[in-house]
């Protein structure tokens, strides 16, 4: 593919290839790879502690666990939590102002 966009023609090679208007499957290379073993997010942690363990590392680090936050109060608990802090925040400065 010839060089399209801002930078086609900026120097006067016409016919240069640029990285950002390649075509993808011209730059993708993981179907090149003979993969042992594919993970999903899904399975994140069961898929890292199978995969320390088959390199002999599953005693020396650990993949990190977080906690799954499923609630739909956590969020907006959160925005509250922030916003009341900056307002004692703001109330406070003002008051020794």
């Amino acid at each position: 593919m010839n060089a399209r966009g801002p930078e086609a023609g900026a120097s006067g090679d016409i016919g240069i290839r640029v990285r950002h208007w390649t075509r993808y499957f011209d730059i993708c290379r993981v179907c090149d790879v003979n993969w042992s073993f594919v993970g999903k997010v899904e399975s994140i942690v069961e898929d890292a502690a199978y995969m320390l363990k088959q390199v002999n590392l599953s005693k020396v680090v650990e993949y990190p666990y977080y906690r799954f936050l499923s609630s739909c109060l956590t969020v907006p608990s959160y925005f509250f939590s922030v916003i009341v802090a900056s307002l004692l925040k703001f109330k406070i400065q003002n008051a020794f102002s």
